[in-house]
């Protein structure tokens, strides 16, 4: 239930990334709740989606740090804090055919009273997540290396690569034959 419709869950797909204590009518909040709050979107036919975006409430107070995105076709995904910035959380996944998606608030900050949203958008396509390659690479020791690695597609989200060596995994390779070199 919203504060007397003004900030009404429509306010999450107005296309407006505001919210209290600047734009409190552009923004989905709860009437006190917490936990177990949830939204959702419903289509009249079936959609298929691969990505979204959620932007918590816009005040530095009210915070969802956990929450439960539950799909029509059964499958659910679980998610962390959501950016207290204005920020979006992006989740990008492999494409679902679906007639609703309901967000259900697991977790809130301790000065958290109305959970809510700023904006709930949710992105339709066939492709999945992009894929990442990394090229071989042979170095010779001592030397630097470089590395290439590619991505698929563009991506809704920062990619992040991490990365390390390990102590005796390098292989020599001597007449077509990998020899482990300890």
């Amino acid at each position: 239930m919203a504060s007397e419709d003004v900030q009404a869950a429509s306010k999450a797909i107005d296309g407006i990334v505001s919210g209290f204590p600047a734009m409190a009518a552009a923004e989905w909040a709860t009437a006190d709740e917490r936990v177990s709050a949830w939204i959702q979107l419903d289509w009249p036919v079936d959609r298929t989606v691969n990505g979204i975006k959620l932007f918590d409430r816009i005040n530095p107070d009210d915070q969802i740090t956990g929450a439960t995105l539950s799909f029509s076709d059964g499958s659910t995904l679980t998610l962390g804090a959501l950016p207290n910035t204005g920020a979006p959380l992006e989740i990008a996944f492999t494409p679902r055919s679906i007639r609703w998606v309901r967000l259900t608030v697991d977790a809130v900050g301790a000065r958290t009273n109305a959970a809510g949203l700023a904006e709930f958008e949710v992105y339709e396509g066939a492709d999945g997540p992009p894929s990442l390659s990394i090229g071989d690479v042979m170095v010779t020791e001592g030397q630097g290396a470089s590395v290439t690695v590619t991505l698929s597609r563009a991506s809704l989200q920062t990619v992040t690569v991490q990365y390390g060596t390990v102590a005796g995994t390098a292989a020599v390779v001597a007449g077509g034959v990998r020899h482990r070199q300890d």
